[in-house]
């Protein structure tokens, strides 16, 4: 049986689309904007983590054992310091919730355990859970920013699974037993349960918070992922081509659109979910595409960056790029943020490619 792969950042074996449910379309160049890039000595070892706000990026310089966090306002080329972190300190990860008003801070300490607090806009400490554990996976609600879902990883390959309510300081462990959980209410949240079926797909299963019971979702999927509020995207395999995957758009039990993935075969038990991001506000759902199905390793050719409109059922070539590389839109839906260590920026509106250091 094939599982999926629901690391937070997605490494990207499939992607693509060529339908005939929809044309493609070329978007129109526009005037460039001013970008100004991240400046720092030579020395530094800097990454760019993700956004801040919708025209602000959070960035990481480290040096031997320590490191600082700062904010980058790309139009403005202004710099300040965000979370100055202790020596012993080693960072791990960063996941900003619905309205960026908080940031789940992850580091490692010397002995290779997981510390995680909450830090709020001005970079201070506004709760420090009593967890422990190697790894967490945190899901943010983007119905109330101060919820979210935090998965432990023990030592022993365990995990917990817990719900965290900031505003009413509490913490409350769930009995349910998957990695990649998904919100689909206010009060429920939705995952896929491998367990019970070994089959390409396996069922939805849904967590009510308030009443701790669990039921059936809707239907089955070899992925799922809510995209924003009630907007959810299902990954089903298509039986009748075996080099396609089926990416199925939903708003509640709602049928929006659909397109189909050439597949990257990796000759693995796992099926690789391409990089994406969503604008809920306009429903444009943004992907990378290998042009044909193939092998992973012996797939040279570049991929193309794709937008597909759901209200028009429409797609627009925004550009290509060399590699598979994660992506982060914006808040306002303009920019994405592209890279393992995000070192540029694409203009959504006609493509452009902007580098940041």
């Amino acid at each position: 049986m094939k599982k999926v792969c629901t690391s937070i950042v997605l490494l990207l074996v499939v992607g693509g689309c060529q339908t005939d449910e929809a044309p493609v379309s070329s978007s129109n160049p526009v005037s460039s904007d001013t970008i100004y890039p991240i400046e720092v000595a030579k020395d530094d070892q800097l990454e760019v983590i993700g956004w801040y706000d919708e025209q602000t990026l959070v960035y990481l310089l480290s040096e031997g054992n320590s490191f600082d966090l700062f904010t980058h306002n790309v139009f403005t080329g202004e710099d300040e310091l965000f979370y100055d972190v202790l020596e012993s300190e080693h960072f791990h990860r960063l996941d900003v919730n619905n309205d960026q008003s908080l940031f789940a801070l992850q580091t490692l300490n010397d002995q290779g355990q997981a510390e995680l607090v909450i830090l709020n806009k001005s970079g201070d400490v506004k709760i420090d859970p009593d967890l422990s554990a190697d790894d967490y996976s945190i899901f943010w609600s983007p119905y109330h920013s101060t919820e979210f879902m935090a998965v432990a990883f023990q030592p022993d390959w365990k995990q917990e699974v817990y719900h965290i309510d900031l505003e009413a300081m509490t913490v409350n462990k769930t009995g349910i037993e998957s990695n990649f959980i998904q919100w689909s209410t206010e009060d429920t949240v939705t995952y896929l349960n491998w367990s019970m079926i070994p089959s390409v797909e396996a069922p939805l299963q849904q967590y009510n918070l308030t009443t701790n019971q669990t039921k059936d979702g809707i239907g089955s999927a070899l992925y799922f992922s809510s995209l924003f509020q009630d907007r959810s995207m299902f990954v089903k395999y298509k039986e009748l081509q075996a080099d396609e995957i089926k990416y199925e758009f939903r708003d509640g039990i709602h049928k929006l659109g659909s397109l189909t993935i050439p597949i990257l075969n990796t000759f693995s038990e796992h099926w690789w979910i391409t990089s994406y991001a969503f604008d809920g506000l306009l429903d444009r759902f943004y992907y990378l595409s290998p042009r044909y199905s193939a092998d992973y390793v012996t797939y040279k050719d570049a991929f193309d960056l794709l937008m597909y409109d759901l209200k028009e059922d429409s797609y627009t070539k925004l550009g290509q790029l060399d590699k598979q590389e994660p992506l982060e839109l914006s808040s306002d839906g303009k920019w994405l943020l592209v890279g393992s260590v995000k070192k540029k920026l694409i203009r959504t509106e006609d493509g452009s490619i902007f580098h940041l250091y």
